[in-house]
């Protein structure tokens, strides 16, 4: 299981203790942490690296603590803001983007597409944003609000908030929910988020997101009883089974328990951190097999049976938690149960990575395609809007993106020789006019100075090629 801990820590040197108390409970492989306020000489805690943004951060606000031995590769980005970021090295690689944006530092959709372009997919962006909206639980909407939601319905971005508040205003007697977890859709089905019950000295619960993902190769799964201790049940699920699976699978133990004692006993609560499960129970999302065999589990218990089902955060000390937790992880130094499948939903995953393999290593051979070297690697997204993009813009960057336009290509519907520029007698084409023509050299210094066409659509904004493009006196026959 990955866990990654959000906090506003209101001082590192100040809750240091704290933070390591934190720490020692939750064993999180990253931690987040806002308002630092490093000063010189700052250690990290032991066990701990402390990653920083490029070039630091205005009052050393903002830092990634990185548990040693988690592989990791650090990510140069290029941008204003106070962030930074790594991809991390599990079964699957996954970025986390750690951000920070003072109340009263300005901030634009355009600044925060820049970022989260340069993030590979999946991510997770952890950011305490001071905005306000009831979108994420807030009880009134302000402008960084409005413009949050706007950016990220327009880039197919999840919030993972849940609503529970995360800031606590002592002054004013309030509660907010300004600390955020943004997240790309292939990911945020397999995020669990929940905020702390304690604020840890600080005006800010820590968060905690816990990925229930097929990060981990091998899982287990366990139903501890605390009043018959020698009724808990362990089984290692087959190589490749998500958590999700095993969490499914330690509900499964506790019940088929359970009806071993309904003659004793007529009430029944089952406590699990797995909230993804729970509310799939709740919804009846027979879509997953299992979800399925729970629910037929449920209703085959006596109508004088009651049984309770109540989510409890992961890592925050509970005593039970914490020993189901030592239970499933014995098991994994056992075989696997026989006879017990892999869900065709934990197979899917690897399937779909097998099938996009064979296409990007076909998609490699086609090195001579015109949109090959704009986009190299297949289920990237390209596609970037400029401020104010109308239909025109969006055509003309997604013809300029493929290569095929009417000043370039229109000699293939006339039945003519392909034109060569008239400035260098090179063969005329997209990649050549954007940014190889040397004849063309001073204008295109005008609007950007890339000299490749990957960095070209990702670096420059559209409304700049637009302009070099017009100023050419070439804009119109795109």
């Amino acid at each position: 299981m990955f866990t990654v801990v959000q906090w506003n820590i209101r001082g590192l040197r100040s809750n240091f203790e704290e933070l390591k108390l934190l720490l020692n409970r939750s064993q999180s492989a990253v931690v987040a942490l806002q308002e630092c306020r490093l000063g010189e000489g700052q250690v990290p805690p032991r066990g701990y690296t402390l990653l920083l943004p490029q070039g630091g951060s205005p009052g050393g606000e903002a830092a990634l603590l990185i548990r040693n031995g988690t592989r990791f590769s650090e990510i140069d980005l290029k941008t204003g803001l106070h962030a930074a970021a790594a991809t991390f090295s599990l079964e699957k690689t996954l970025t986390v983007c750690y951000l920070y944006l003072p109340p009263n530092s300005p901030v634009s959709k355009l600044s925060l597409a820049e970022l989260f372009e340069q993030l590979p997919k999946p991510f997770l962006v952890l950011v305490d944003f001071n905005a306000h909206s009831p979108a994420w639980g807030d009880s009134r909407r302000d402008g960084r609000g409005r413009m949050l939601e706007e950016f990220t319905a327009e880039n197919d971005l999840i919030i993972l908030n849940s609503g529970e508040q995360t800031f606590v205003h002592s002054a004013y007697h309030s509660t907010s929910a300004i600390d955020l977890v943004v997240a790309s859709p292939s990911i945020a089905a397999e995020c669990s988020w929940a905020a702390h019950s304690d604020l840890c000295g600080s005006d800010h619960f820590p968060i905690f997101l816990t990925l229930s993902s097929n990060f981990n190769s091998n899982v287990a799964a366990a139903a501890y009883f605390p009043e018959h201790p020698d009724r808990s049940k362990t089984t290692r699920l087959r190589d490749g089974a998500s958590v999700f699976s095993a969490e499914q699978e330690g509900i499964a133990l506790a019940l088929t328990e359970i009806k071993k004692l309904t003659k004793y006993h007529k009430n029944f609560v089952i406590y699990s951190d797995s909230l993804s499960v729970l509310q799939a129970i709740q919804s009846k999302n027979f879509k997953v097999i299992d979800i399925r065999r729970l629910y037929n589990l449920i209703r085959k218990f006596p109508t004088y049976v009651h049984i309770s089902f109540v989510w409890i955060p992961a890592h925050v000390g509970i005593q039970g938690n914490e020993n189901v937790d030592k239970l499933a992880k014995a098991a994994l130094n056992r075989s696997s149960t026989p006879g017990k499948l892999i869900c065709y939903s934990d197979l899917k995953p690897k399937i779909n990575t097998y099938i996009k393999s064979v296409w990007q290593r076909d998609w490699d051979a086609e090195g001579a395609n015109k949109l090959h070297e704009v986009l190299p690697n297949l289920g990237e997204d390209l596609h970037r809007r400029g401020e104010g993009a109308g239909r025109k813009l969006e055509t003309a960057m997604c013809r300029l993106r493929v290569g095929h336009t009417w000043l370039t290509q229109s000699y293939l519907l006339k039945y003519e020789q392909q034109p060569f520029c008239y400035a260098c007698d090179s063969l005329y084409t997209v990649r050549h006019i954007l940014i190889e023509c040397p004849d063309f050299q001073d204008t295109r210094r005008k609007y950007f100075s890339v000299t490749d066409m990957y960095r070209l659509f990702r670096e420059v904004n559209p409304s700049r090629i637009v302009g070099y493009l017009k100023d050419l006196g070439v804009y119109g026959k795109i």
